[in-house]
Parts: C-alpha cells; structure tokens; sequence
C-alpha cells in the first residue's frame, strides 16, 4: 500500500531520520496542544478547551500516522527477523524449490515422469 515506509524501512539511516523527525513532530504537536488547553492566565487545566479547534484532531491523525508508520516497522524487522532461523531457512528453500517443481510440472505434464520422488526429497532433505 504505502511502499515509500518500507522502502525507509530498509534503509537504517533513513530510519533513524524517519524516527529523530517523528518523534519531534509528535513533541511539537503535544506541545502546542497543551498549550492550547492549559492558559497562561489562568494556569488551570481547563476541560472545556479539551475538544474545542482542530487541535485535539491534528494531534490525533499525527498520533496514529505515528503509530502506523512505527507498527509498519515492526513488521519490517519480524519478517527480516524470521530468516535468522535456520529451520525457517530450510523450510523456505524447500518451499521455493518445490513450487520450482511445480510450475515445471504444471507448464509441461511430461516432466513429471523425468523426476525421481526419492531424489527430490533427498535433496530437499526430507527423509522417505
């Protein structure tokens, strides 16, 4: 969907760049907001300003741009995370080999009499 956050996600720099300027901008919008809501004047919390002006809206969509853009990393790194298992390593060269397997099969039947089942799970390394 949103292709430019995992390309940023990618890259660690930019990351990192991404996240400084984040969470500045998420400071800057909390700050104005309490401002907002909390006079000089009276220095008193003042619960009729809580909801009043586009403030309490603008922070909202920056709060939950944020989160998204944060849980969209997460999901970056779980995904780069799963291929430092090696049993998850196998399994996905299996997986790729066998639909390899398949296409070949499905795009010309006859290839299918040309590959020997024990060969092929001896090379993919699951035991008869």
């Amino acid at each position: 969907m949103l292709k430019w956050i995992d390309d940023i996600a990618r890259l660690p720099k930019m990351r990192m760049f991404t996240s400084i300027g984040g969470s500045t901008v998420v400071a800057i919008v909390v700050g104005v907001y309490t401002n907002v809501i909390t006079p000089i004047v009276s220095s008193s919390f003042n619960w009729k300003l809580l909801y009043t002006g586009g403030h309490s809206v603008c922070l909202l969509l920056v709060l939950i741009a944020w989160i998204y853009l944060n849980w969209r990393f997460s999901v970056y790194d779980e995904s780069v995370s799963r291929f430092a298992d090696d049993v998850h390593c196998r399994a996905y060269v299996r997986q790729a080999r066998l639909e390899a397997y398949a296409k070949r099969i499905r795009e010309d039947p006859a290839q299918a009499d040309l590959i020997n089942v024990r060969d092929l799970m001896k090379q993919l390394g699951i035991k008869p």
